[in-house]
């Protein structure tokens, strides 16, 4: 195995390899990491053997430690189906090899869900526990649905959803990045995460606007509106594998009349063919020390249950 560091020549052969890889999903496509490129020092890293590139680890560095990625919700090592877990192994030391011979001296790795992946993908969490310098650093809890086997609403959801259908609160998506709806969306946004939180949305508009042109098939935005107006809506990742919400936002008349309820029963309608999953994303804060239980009460009612999204820390 030989592991080297990514340049931009392998963008190509890149993006190839991670179109069948376990694991990968579109946040891990070149066009989709680089566009923030600016705030991460890319620290990628691709393993090769005869055939060719057989696992690639999307990471950044951040002084002496490499994360698997800052930028992302989820890294990991990303491996080729036929990589077994005696491949992986040596994969895995080449690559904590290279890190060493840079100066890294410890690795940060943030694994996907399994939720995320048809195949089962756990060899690298073997391999780095076998170095002996593995340990679970934090786990956060995220909430899902299962698309196949759906839990009922709860009786709170199910009297919220009727309130938005009786008020004439109605449904629809757009892909389009230059669409009224999608600029409403953000003001209703900024808004709401500025008077409740202090923050702004981790993506801009115009950053959501290129990511939405450059994968029309992977982001889209689910409004629902009242009297023309666009009161509440949900910006949705889609995976091969599962409905991601990035961003869920109501303003005061949507809150009221159960406009976050009518977006979330139009995606459990409208599933690409194959998932199985919808994510609802964390409700921990404090690196899982804290959890939100008004917000996940919110979520459960909708029939969902925990998913731990896991942080590693290896020692080099």
């Amino acid at each position: 195995m030989i592991a080297q560091f990514y340049t931009p020549d392998l963008s190509a052969s890149w993006n190839e390899f991670i179109s069948t890889a376990r694991g990968a999903t579109f946040l891990h496509h070149r066009d989709y990491m680089d566009y923030h490129a600016d705030r991460f020092t890319d620290f990628s890293i691709v393993v090769s053997d005869e055939r060719g590139i057989v696992a690639v680890l999307p990471a950044c560095l951040q002084d002496t430690t490499a994360v698997s990625h800052g930028g992302l919700t989820y890294g990991g090592l990303l491996a080729a189906p036929q990589l077994t877990t005696a491949a992986t192994i040596a994969a895995v030391h080449s690559i904590l090899k290279l890190l060493q011979s840079r100066g890294v001296d410890r690795l940060i790795y943030r694994p996907a869900p399994y939720i995320y992946t048809a195949q089962p993908n756990d060899e690298a969490l073997f391999a780095l526990w076998q170095t002996g310098h593995s340990q679970l650093l934090y786990r956060e809890v995220s909430t899902a649905i299962s698309l196949v086997e759906p839990l009922r609403w709860s009786h709170s959801r199910r009297v919220s959803l009727a309130r938005a259908r009786n008020s004439g609160v109605q449904s629809s998506e757009c892909r389009g990045q230059n669409s009224e709806a999608l600029s409403a969306f953000w003001q209703l946004l900024e808004a709401n995460l500025s008077e409740r939180h202090g923050v702004s949305p981790v993506h801009s508009l115009e950053e959501m606007q290129l990511l939405m042109s450059r994968f029309p098939d992977h982001i889209r935005l689910v409004t629902a509106q009242r009297e023309g107006r666009v009161v509440a809506g949900i910006v949705v990742y889609d995976t091969e594998r599962v409905l991601h919400t990035q961003y869920i936002s109501a303003n005061d008349e949507g809150k009221y009349y159960g406009a976050i309820d009518m977006c979330v029963r139009y995606l459990l309608d409208n599933p690409r063919p194959g998932q199985a999953y919808l994510d609802f994303g964390k409700s921990t804060e404090d690196r899982g020390k804290y959890l939100n239980e008004s917000l996940i009460y919110q979520k459960e009612g909708f029939g969902g249950r925990a998913v731990c999204y896991d942080t590693y820390e290896v020692k080099l």
